[in-house]
């Protein structure tokens, strides 16, 4: 699982989306996107996925398929909208690191038809299409030149932050990092969204590395380690078993007390009196 330092790699993503003019998101190696990405998003980008999301997504989704199956580790194509964007493979060896996806472009052999998929979609959702004309204008051009240029860049960053360990690659993520996290931190709100924010993942890859190891959700997961937890501080401390319940987390002693019992069938009493 792709493994990075957010800040660094972002960094290192806007100065290439400076250079090229366009956005640059980093996807993991399965085609999730991750944190690190060029900000702001592309404006032009951001009028279209109000609506077509979906579309866009998929449209990167197919094109990063397509060079993964691909001896070549780089492509260009044009997205549903008509726009000219370029995926980049990150990988060494057998080892898919994940993908890079550069765009839009615009591309003027295919300018009037661009314009036209404007029009008939300023018009169908009320949209300015005098704004969104401008922002295709101010896109940067596509050339093979310019595309040369831009792959071997983006290709030069890659073996700078492999080399320099911003960006690895994990194969046990949840026993080597989500699972040591939540242990250190069941004091703490913990959830989905907060395990996203502290390991620079999606909510799907947090998901799939949780499920995988153990077999269910995150939130089953964090539940039952505070109750373990809990338990354990029971059985060998003398701690009043309210103080326990705030230090794995659950500020409501009563809703910690139904928790506990449904995990383990007896009441905290019950473990504190097996101590005794």
């Amino acid at each position: 699982m792709l493994n990075f330092d957010l800040q660094l790699t972002k960094k290192l993503l806007t100065h290439l989306g400076y250079l090229t003019k366009a956005s640059v998101q980093l996807y993991d190696e399965n085609f999730e996107g991750t944190y690190a990405c060029t900000e702001p998003c592309n404006r032009f980008c951001q009028m279209v996925k109000c609506h077509y999301a979906d579309r866009c997504k998929n449209s990167d989704s197919g094109a990063m398929q397509k060079v993964k199956q691909s001896d070549d580790n780089n492509m260009h194509y044009a997205c549903h909208f008509g726009m000219k964007e370029m995926v980049i493979k990150l990988q060494r060896g057998k080892i898919i690191y994940g993908y890079i996806v550069i765009g839009p472009m615009r591309d003027t052999r295919t300018e009037k038809q661009s314009l036209a998929a404007i029009t008939q979609y300023c018009a169908e959702y009320g949209l300015n299409e005098k704004e969104m004309r401008n922002l295709y204008f101010k896109a940067t051009r596509f050339s093979q030149q310019k595309y040369e240029a831009i792959k071997e860049l983006t290709f030069a960053i890659f073996e700078y932050a492999v080399n320099k360990n911003l960006i690895t690659v994990k194969h046990n993520v949840f026993e080597n990092t989500i699972a040591p996290y939540i242990k250190a931190n069941l004091d703490k709100p913990l959830d989905s969204e907060s395990l996203c924010e502290a390991f620079c993942m999606s909510e799907k890859q947090i998901y799939t590395a949780v499920v995988k190891s153990t077999g269910i959700p995150p939130k089953k997961y964090i539940t039952a380690q505070r109750m373990l937890g809990a338990r354990e501080l029971i059985e060998n401390t003398d701690e009043p078993l309210t103080d326990i319940a705030n230090k794995v987390g659950i500020h409501d002693y009563n809703y910690f007390g139904k928790i506990f019992r449904k995990t383990f069938v007896h009441a905290p009493s019950f473990y504190r009196r097996k101590k005794k």
